[in-house]
């Protein structure tokens, strides 16, 4: 089974190789935005690729061109894992499942919690999503150019966790 990246710049990356030293045939894809739908399509139809990783700029973008969405990419809004099943391609985020192993892995807990992220990126969604499964009370969000920003974010005193 062939497996792959699909963004637009992939020459940074280094996933070819870290899934090529466990054993998988793994490709850097690189695609335009009008490239997307037609290898997704691809895909579902069983040619060549089991199943992609989707890297930026396309973790929204492959969305309606998968039959399902796991929840916690629903609750994030971005895939970056597709698996091909027999009635078509699922989407999956596993940056939430990443951050509650962290976290439990850690022994550390967001119940009841006040959390700020920084950055208001893909991975802010999802450490988003993540802190709200965990019942943090209260989440801060710093972007560059929110109400809270990396020019006034300290005066959040009362965070306890922060991502």
């Amino acid at each position: 089974m062939k497996y792959a990246l699909i963004g637009k710049k992939l020459g940074h990356s280094y996933s070819a190789l870290i899934h090529k030293r466990r054993g998988l045939e793994y490709s850097l894809t690189e695609l335009k935005e009008n490239e997307v739908e037609g290898f997704c399509a691809a895909c579902a139809r069983g040619e060549e690729i089991a199943g992609f990783n989707v890297t930026i700029p396309y973790k929204k973008t492959v969305i309606p061109f998968l039959k399902g969405l796991s929840d916690e990419a629903a609750a994030v809004g971005a895939v970056n894992t597709v698996v091909r099943r027999s009635d078509g391609l699922y989407g999956y985020n596993t940056d939430v499942g990443g951050l509650n192993y962290a976290f439990k892995r850690m022994g550390v807990s967001a119940w009841d919690k006040t959390a700020c992220i920084l950055g208001g990126g893909g991975a802010a969604a999802a450490a988003n999503a993540f802190l709200t499964a965990a019942g943090a009370k209260k989440i801060y969000s710093v972007t560059r150019r929110g109400e809270i920003n990396f020019e006034n974010y300290g005066k959040l005193t009362d965070t306890e966790v922060l991502i």
